[in-house]
């Protein structure tokens, strides 16, 4: 497999998993809103993310159960790309503001399989990414999630606010699918017998933590830090659709939000 191909399946992979949960997490708030849906009740929706916070209770699943014929990962890839499709087109079917809650159902749905595929995808990165090839790695992996930000926070709002809520779905799921051909034509290298019987023990994990610093950045600095984004960064889109067409949103706030953030 080339560079440019491994790097263009990884890109796939992070730019298509955040495009349905950003539009639940920042387009779907301006929309409750223009329906006048409380603040308060939009809030509680916006916990739905901690989903992705806990994902580290199941991700030794995905580790330690995989296929020997198809690849260890990959089946979990197709899987659950495969949901999310899925179940935005389920969305499609529902009414946004009468069905809410169960449309709340859905997104708890988009959270767990993006949150497991992202799983996967970054155990693919590192065994499909050389060394010397995975700093370019986490620069795709940061851009793929600003990237599914504003296609699907801003461009999915965009397309509701143009043609209504199941086209939007239906573009959402259609873009979800890009990665699906590449993973069905990509062929997961097998697993050596020594890395299939590793089992990584509490001390060598604890051991991470005596790095200088580590403790201080991983239970002060970036809880804090995405902590306020998580907080503050749904809300402010409900709060402009007193003063903002969804449009303007969509183009301005959501996606000129996350030019400005690439760029930074």
């Amino acid at each position: 497999m080339t560079r440019s191909a491994r790097y263009r399946l990884v890109a796939a992979l992070y730019g298509s998993q955040f495009i349905p949960l950003a539009f639940f997490l920042y387009g779907l708030s301006a929309v409750l809103r223009e329906h006048g849906v409380p603040l308060g009740r939009i809030g509680l929706i916006q916990l739905v993310a901690l989903v992705w916070v806990v994902k580290f209770a199941w991700a030794p699943l995905v580790d330690r159960w995989g296929s020997r014929r198809f690849g260890h990962y990959r089946p979990w890839l197709i899987a659950t790309q495969t949901l999310l499709v899925l179940t935005l087109l389920a969305l499609s079917r529902l009414e946004v503001v009468r069905d809410l809650w169960l449309v709340v159902l859905f997104m708890v749905g988009l959270a767990v399989f993006s949150a497991t595929q992202d799983i996967a995808t970054d155990a693919t990165a590192v065994r499909l990414l050389q060394p010397s090839e995975r700093g370019v790695g986490n620069g795709i992996q940061k851009a793929g999630g600003y990237f599914g930000l504003m296609v699907g926070g801003g461009g999915g709002l965009l397309a509701y606010d143009h043609w209504g809520w199941a086209p939007a779905m239906v573009l959402l799921a259609a873009l979800t699918a890009v990665p699906l051909p590449l993973l069905v034509a990509y062929r997961e290298p097998g697993m050596t017998t020594a890395s299939r019987r590793h089992r990584v023990s509490m001390r060598t994990l604890a051991g991470f933590f005596h790095q200088p610093g580590a403790v201080r950045w991983a239970f002060v600095v970036l809880p804090v830090y995405l902590a306020g984004i998580a907080v503050a960064y749904p809300l402010v889109t409900p709060m402009l659709v007193d003063s903002w067409p969804l449009d303007t949103i969509g183009s301005v706030w959501i996606i000129g939000g996350g030019v400005a953030m690439m760029a930074a």
